[in-house]
C-alpha cells in the first residue's frame, strides 16, 4: 500500500511539472517565424482570410512561392502556410483565419 501511495504522489508531481512547463514555455502549434518576411507574410495571410478576399488570397499564393524560391521560409513554415491557404481556397475562410491568428499568436513566446 505504501508503494502505491508513493507512485501516486510521484505521478501527481509529474503532472504538476508538465502543466507548469506548458504555462511557462507554451504549447505552440505552429513553427517559429525565421525571417522578417515570414512574420509579414503571417499578417498578409490573416488579412486575406479575415476579409475573405480572393485577390489577396491569390497574392498570398504568389508571395509564398517567391518566399520558397528565395529560401526565406523553412519547410515547417511553408507547410503551415500551404495548409492555411488551401483551406481558404476551399472556402473555409473562418478556419483559415483562426489558423493564421493562432500562427501569429504562437510567435509571441
Amino acid at each position: 500500500m505504501r508503494i502505491e501511495k508513493r507512485v501516486l504522489i510521484n505521478l501527481g508531481q509529474l503532472i504538476a511539472m508538465m502543466l507548469f512547463m506548458m504555462v511557462v514555455f507554451g504549447c505552440s502549434r505552429y513553427p517559429k517565424a525565421t525571417s522578417r518576411e515570414s512574420m509579414d507574410f503571417i499578417k498578409q495571410v490573416y488579412t486575406a482570410c479575415n476579409t475573405k478576399n480572393e485577390g489577396r488570397l491569390a497574392a498570398c499564393k504568389e508571395h509564398l512561392a517567391e518566399l520558397e524560391s528565395e529560401q526565406k521560409i523553412t519547410a515547417p513554415e511553408l507547410q503551415s502556410f500551404k495548409q492555411i491557404l488551401e483551406l481558404a481556397s476551399k472556402g473555409d475562410w473562418e478556419t483559415a483565419q483562426s489558423m493564421a491568428l493562432k500562427m501569429a499568436q504562437d510567435q509571441v513566446r
